[in-house]
């Protein structure tokens, strides 16, 4: 069975581990393919289980790497994201008392009648700047909650399999197990991909 997504994603980001691990099981070619199979779905036996367990925990590695960048370059736009926001409230709110403080002040009119409204559109230009920094240029909304979410929950994952593979000299972690290790593996690494090229 080949794991494509996991593989494709160390070969982009990690090239020199993947040749380690290509040098370390020269006999497992199959399992080392980015290139996609086509046909019907392959069984779900295990060639190599050395080779299995070996790319799992390099590319545990790797996938949750890359995790923990995207994370970290999310939870860095969704705070500025948070500011722009606030500052975008905050001189909403205050452009309505803006009128009359000017009033208050001895200012013209004439000059009131123009400050407010300016300062009520920068508060919506900052809205819409805010927004736009949500989203990636394809215009999904990526400096939020949900995605940033959706990371954390990965990098748990991730780190439950790294423990299981690590103890695999100790527990013998079963085979069907190991398959599903991969897989699971597998659909993180095509989610890290995906997010990379949002």
């Amino acid at each position: 069975m080949a794991y494509e997504n996991l593989i494709g994603l160390l070969e982009l980001s990690d090239p020199d581990a993947l040749a380690a691990l290509r040098k370390r099981h020269p006999d497992a070619g199959a399992l080392l393919s980015s290139s996609r199979a086509l046909g019907g779905a392959e069984a779900k036996t295990i060639v190599d289980r050395a080779a299995l367990v070996d790319i799992i925990l390099t590319t545990s590695e790797n996938v949750n790497t890359n995790a923990e960048r995207l994370a970290r370059e999310i939870y860095e736009r969704m705070k500025l994201v948070s500011k722009v926001t606030f500052f975008g409230a905050l001189v909403a709110t205050l452009s309505g008392g803006l009128g009359a403080l000017l009033a208050a002040l001895g200012v013209a009119s004439q000059w009131i009648g123009v400050v407010a409204p300016l300062a009520s559109m920068l508060g919506g230009a900052t809205s819409l700047l805010a927004n736009q920094l949500e989203r990636s240029p394809s215009g999904v909304r990526i400096a939020a909650w949900t995605e940033y979410s959706k990371l954390l929950e990965m990098m748990s994952q991730i780190e439950l399999i790294r423990i299981q593979i690590n103890r695999d000299d100790i527990l013998r972690v079963p085979d069907e197990r190991l398959a599903s290790m991969a897989e699971q593996m597998d659909a993180l690494a095509l989610k890290i991909h995906r997010l990379q090229w949002l």
